[in-house]
């Protein structure tokens, strides 16, 4: 942890966990939490890539994340409620007709579409960014060929989480992170 800039104590417990996606790690509390799935099927030396991945999002990444969201998240919502507030309140002052009910569903409909908006860039651009970061940092303290292998073995095991919204999640699936790891530059 220490070559990784991890001010934390070292882990010293390991755990299996069920209805974890394969390629997920968890490090946290001195505990690492591995998928019950891969229980056998990849050696400590298979396991060492994706521990430094998931050591690296969770203690360096998550923090950036919590400090970016008030900027990327929370003031955007902020500044869109004035139009949503602005609307009520003129909804309050214009005598209830068909067109006041229009206008006031148009606002609050604009305004969700906008939130909406707003917080699938922060989730499925920014924090799925944040998993390829901790990849990238991963592959150049373990090798690059080392993570690919790892993830590798999960996708070709299929020991990946096979949900039907899994492809819709903030998460990305192994086969993106190979993809990524891939096309980056050395």
């Amino acid at each position: 942890m220490q070559r990784l800039g991890i001010r934390k104590p070292e882990p010293d417990a390991v755990s299996w966990v069920d209805r974890m996606k394969a390629s997920d790690v968890i490090v946290a509390y001195g505990e690492v939490k591995l998928p019950r799935q891969m229980k056998g099927k990849l050696t400590l030396e298979d396991l060492k890539p994706l521990i430094a991945s998931s050591m690296i999002y969770y203690h360096l990444m998550v923090p950036k994340m919590k400090r970016a969201g008030l900027t990327r998240l929370i003031l955007p919502l902020g500044l869109g409620e004035f139009p949503l507030v602005f609307g009520i309140l003129q909804f309050v002052k214009i005598e209830r007709s068909d067109y006041s009910i229009l206008l006031l569903l148009g606002i609050i409909a604009a305004w969700m579409i906008f939130s909406l908006t707003v917080l699938r860039l922060y989730m499925f651009g920014y924090v799925k960014g944040l998993f390829f970061e901790a990849d990238f940092q991963a592959a150049s303290l373990v090798g690059k060929e080392a993570l690919q292998g790892s993830l590798g073995k999960i996708r070709d095991q299929g020991l990946e989480w096979k949900h039907p919204l899994a492809r819709l999640g903030f998460r990305p699936r192994v086969n993106e992170r190979i993809e990524r790891l891939q096309t980056a530059r050395e």
